[in-house]
């Protein structure tokens, strides 16, 4: 057992393994700040439009998936190194549409105002 711990200790693999463990955690940290700007972009553009802008949803939806693929690899779920080592993650063929409850229904004239 010994001789396992002190042949992973001199590895270079595994300290390899290491710095991009941690570089990769630091494009994690920063990847949660664009996802952040993103989210306020899209609050303003939901209350000034009345809907999300579809191409900031696309790129998040990429953004999302670099981040699943950054958590696979730092918890050993893969060896496969994501973006640069790999193409930007491409958005799904369907970007999830708007909730029901950001569209707002059209004023039906003939129905009675209700009193307060």
């Amino acid at each position: 057992m010994d001789q396992l711990v002190k042949q992973n200790i001199k590895s270079d693999s595994q300290w390899l393994r290491v710095l991009f463990i941690v570089l990769y955690g630091i494009a994690y940290q920063v990847a949660e700040l664009v996802v952040l700007f993103i989210v306020i972009i899209q609050i303003l553009f939901s209350l000034f439009t009345g809907e999300p802008n579809q191409k900031l949803t696309q790129f998040a939806d990429g953004v999302n998936r670099f981040i699943f693929q950054i958590l696979q690899f730092i918890t050993y779920k893969t060896d496969e190194k994501p973006f640069p080592f790999q193409d930007w993650p491409e958005p799904s063929a369907q970007v999830g549409k708007p909730s029901a409850h950001l569209k707002q229904p059209a004023p039906d004239e003939d129905a009675p105002i209700a009193n307060k």
